[in-house]
């Protein structure tokens, strides 16, 4: 089994704005749309059988949010994990 242990991924609705934005920040190209669909698409393509999406919250107020987004896609795909996210305050 293939894992790759630590990739990205976004609620569809947030995905363009977030992968824009990484994308300067860290000045590297997106491989992917930032959806989970668009993550199953790029695994199927490099032969792994299971990403572990690590979100992110960047203010204290998208904490909840994005867990339960997090809990929404554990429940979804059997291919990918999601972990939680925190901010520190």
């Amino acid at each position: 089994m293939v894992v790759d242990i630590h990739t990205h991924a976004f609620p569809n609705d947030l995905a363009p704005r977030a992968v824009k934005k990484l994308s300067e920040v860290a000045r590297i190209p997106a491989r992917t749309d930032g959806t989970c669909e668009g993550l199953r698409t790029s695994m199927l393509r490099a032969g792994v059988d299971l990403s572990v999406i690590m979100p992110i919250a960047t203010k204290p107020s998208q904490v909840r949010t994005i867990n339960a987004w997090a809990v929404e896609v554990n429940a979804t795909y059997e291919d990918l994990l999601s972990f939680g996210t925190l901010h520190p305050l």
